[in-house]
C-alpha cells in the first residue's frame, strides 16, 4: 500500500495517469480496466514484468503483478495497493488474493 498526493509536477492524480505511471510492457502490455471499488473509481493493472535473477543463477525471473490505484471519494490522493509474485501457478489464486483485499479498502478522513 502507498499514498500518492498531488505536487507541482502532477497537479491531479487520474486514473489516466496512474495507468500510464504504474504500466510496463516486458511481456506485451498490461490488461487494464477500470472499476469502481467501494473507496472510489479505481484503475486495476496487471501485467508482467523480468526481474534479473539472483547472481548464482544467471536466468532471469518472471514476476507477475496486480496493482490497484484508486482514487478515493472526496480526496485528492491516491491509493495503490500492489500484489506481486514469482512463484510459478499461483496466479489464479494470486489474483483473487488481491482483488479480495482491494473491495476491502477504506479511507476515512
Amino acid at each position: 500500500m502507498d499514498l500518492l498526493w498531488p505536487d507541482e509536477t502532477v497537479p491531479r492524480i487520474t486514473l489516466n495517469w496512474l495507468t500510464e505511471r504504474f504500466s510496463a510492457d516486458d511481456f506485451g502490455g498490461p490488461k487494464v480496466t477500470r472499476t469502481e471499488l467501494p473507496a472510489g473509481p479505481a484503475v486495476r493493472i496487471r501485467q508482467n514484468l523480468a526481474m534479473s535473477g539472483s547472481p548464482a543463477v544467471d536466468a532471469g525471473v518472471l514476476l507477475e503483478i496486480l496493482t490497484y490505484g484508486v482514487l478515493p471519494t472526496g480526496s485528492k490522493a491516491a491509493v495503490m495497493l500492489l500484489g506481486s509474485w514469482s512463484a510459478p501457478g499461483l496466479t489464479e489464486e494470486m489474483e483473487e488474493a488481491v482483488d479480495s483485499i482491494a473491495v476491502t479498502l477504506t479511507v476515512e478522513f
